[in-house]
């Protein structure tokens, strides 16, 4: 038992995975064959193991990755009966996305006990999704969540790359699971459930949506709070500007939007399908400097109408257009559990639904998330999976675009209020809206001070 304490005092977030315990694991089972199960569920020894390991993966649940070291000082203090977390924090280099349910008040009104049901749904796709692609939860707050990818400044670019392609593919995943609103909607009644698609749904895209904000650099990680309540955290202006990323997604209308610095950091494919949306000022701690934001579109309608053949809608006769979206591969076994003591980041294992919390397994497929061998190979290989979501955006869209913004910013604004009219026409685009909006408000005269860069 004491040696149980000393392996988690080392690692009690990811201790499962080293191979000193995985020793420890051995002998133990070595000693106990031949023990019945009645017998060892009654000794006290083996139901203290359970309970302490059971607490390690509490504290792993609860602290997440960037609270390892909150656990780790603690145990290493021994016999203290105090609290110990360190004062300063520690400076690290990350990948941080920041997701934002929409309407989220609303829909609280409307489902009001019901809404934990509803929000926790969610939470599991999001977290399970982006646990698969390496990445750690941080903040569940309400309806947002702080999700991060660790990076390493010695890393090399492919490595740094390949962590930044995976944080971009747990976006798109997500936004393709929103789409199944039968499993985030199956346990609210069903009053609240009517009541949320007449008031919520627009018409466009997914029931349930979600703004994402992805960015990337230095934060310092550490604890905030005191010894009655502690929450292992980051803070850096990387981490504000991933949630102010997100909260500009509802004035240019897409779903996603991104910093220079995470841009910087994609592969040079994924770079080359990127849509750089504007130029703004950000005042940073006193200091005003122009920062550069894209999107990466993606026609999410068109994949979900093309997804599956329709061969596929006889498996479930009861939930028909919910299974031609989302066929189930074994109908008799729709429940799963998530494995709570995996790493949470640099796992290296295929994908595959075991690893989704309850519930999510009817809605996937392994073999559209399984990822052979490598991680960095898998995730090209799901891009070019989802092909059909970057359909409608050739060629012509990016110089369309590029044209219209390249006449807002240098004044022209009547040739581009003509180009962005277009767009919206052609392509229903969101930016262009956002563009049009603007030059329609001043009559088609830019401001006097109007420099071509907007302003946060």
């Amino acid at each position: 038992m004491i040696q149980l304490i000393d392996i988690l005092s080392q690692n009690p977030v990811g201790y499962k995975n080293m191979e000193i315990y995985k020793r420890f694991d051995k002998e133990r089972k070595k000693k106990q064959v031949g023990w019945s199960e009645k017998v060892l569920l009654g000794m006290e020894t083996n139901h203290l193991m359970k309970t302490i390991e059971t607490i390690a993966n509490l504290l792993e649940v609860g602290f997440g990755f960037a609270g390892v070291e909150i656990v780790r000082s603690n145990l290493e203090q021994g016999n203290s009966k105090n609290i110990y977390f360190r004062q300063n924090g520690k400076e690290v280099f990350c990948i941080f996305l920041f997701c934002d349910v929409r309407q989220f008040t609303d829909t609280t009104e409307i489902m009001k006990h019901e809404i934990f049901f509803f929000v926790n749904k969610i939470a599991q796709v999001v977290h399970s999704i982006c646990h698969l692609l390496e990445g750690a939860a941080n903040k569940n707050i309400g309806d947002a969540f702080l999700i991060t990818w660790s990076l390493a400044e010695e890393d090399p670019s492919k490595q740094k790359s390949s962590q930044a392609d995976k944080a971009l593919l747990s976006v798109v995943r997500i936004g393709i699971a929103l789409y199944n609103e039968e499993f985030f909607l199956d346990s609210v009644s069903i009053s609240a459930k009517r009541a949320f698609k007449d008031k919520i749904y627009d018409g466009k895209g997914s029931l349930i949506k979600i703004g994402f904000g992805l960015s990337a650099g230095r934060a310092v990680q550490g604890a905030i709070g005191s010894r009655k309540k502690i929450d292992a955290t980051y803070i850096s202006e990387n981490v504000d500007m991933a949630e102010t990323l997100e909260g500009l997604t509802k004035s240019y209308k897409v779903p996603l939007l991104m910093s220079g610095a995470f841009y910087f950091f994609l592969s040079g494919e994924r770079q080359m399908e990127c849509r750089e949306v504007d130029q703004i000022y950000d005042n940073v701690y006193g200091e005003t400097k122009t920062i550069k934001i894209y999107t990466w579109d993606m026609d999410l309608d068109n994949h979900i109408k093309k997804e599956e053949p329709e061969k596929h809608v006889h498996k479930i006769k009861r939930r028909r257009s919910f299974a031609k979206r989302f066929p189930i591969s074994d109908a008799s076994k729709i429940t799963t559990k998530i494995d709570v003591n995996a790493n949470q980041v640099g796992s290296k294992r295929s994908l595959c639904p075991d690893d989704f919390e309850q519930g999510m397994v009817s809605t996937y497929k392994c073999e559209k998330l399984h990822m052979k061998d490598s991680l960095s190979n898998g995730v090209e290989m799901e891009f070019n999976k989802l092909s059909r979501i970057r359909d409608k955006f050739d060629e012509s869209f990016f110089n369309d675009f590029n044209i219209a913004l390249q006449c807002y910013r240098t004044q022209d604004w009547r040739r581009a209020k003509k180009n962005f009219q277009s767009m919206i026409s052609k392509y229903d685009d969101g930016p262009s809206e956002y563009f049009l909006q603007e030059i329609l408000k001043n009559d088609c005269l830019p401001p006097k001070d109007f420099d071509g860069y907007g302003s946060i």
